[in-house]
């Protein structure tokens, strides 16, 4: 399913871009395995995406951050070395 919606990143349409990224966190909430590949699918987005994508990432990344935090997984989190997080 991951590779499905990373597919959509692909897109021409921003929209789907920015939805895209919505699907990923909602799995990455379900499967904490998932957690650190979408965290980093998130920051490039932060980093290089479109503005629509961009905001989007860093509210993802902020709920995805405290959700992991709050059950124990914060160890999944990585620190941007870009200076992101």
């Amino acid at each position: 399913m991951l590779g499905a919606l990373h597919g959509y990143l692909e897109d021409r349409s921003s929209i789907v871009k920015t939805f895209a990224l919505q699907g990923m966190a909602d799995l990455a909430w379900e499967d904490a395995e998932l957690a650190e590949r979408v965290v980093e699918t998130l920051r490039s987005a932060e980093r290089t995406g479109t503005a629509a994508m961009k905001t989007r990432s860093q509210k993802l990344l902020a709920e995805l951050e405290r959700q992991l935090a709050t059950s124990g997984a914060e160890a999944v989190v990585v620190v941007d070395p870009g200076g992101h997080g």
